[in-house]
């Protein structure tokens, strides 16, 4: 079983991963691109990726915490 600390660092690491992808579309968006960007894809699959691992850490974290209830 993973540690605790183990999916709070995926958790957090991944929310961070989010926000670091909406501040490059943030960024693309203040320098006028457009949906022809080549870093378009990448930036979405960041953000995709983040947002996903964000929720495995998160739920992970949640299961963690029940079961290390429950066997108290």
């Amino acid at each position: 079983m993973i540690s605790y600390s183990v999916y709070k660092v995926i958790h957090l690491l991944d929310v961070l991963m989010v926000f670091l992808a909406l501040g490059g579309v943030t960024m693309h968006f203040i320098n006028g691109g457009g949906k022809d960007h080549s870093w378009r894809k990448p930036i979405a699959i960041t953000h995709g990726l983040g947002l996903l691992r964000a929720l495995v850490g998160g739920l992970g974290l949640r299961a963690y915490l029940t079961h290390a209830r429950d066997t108290t």
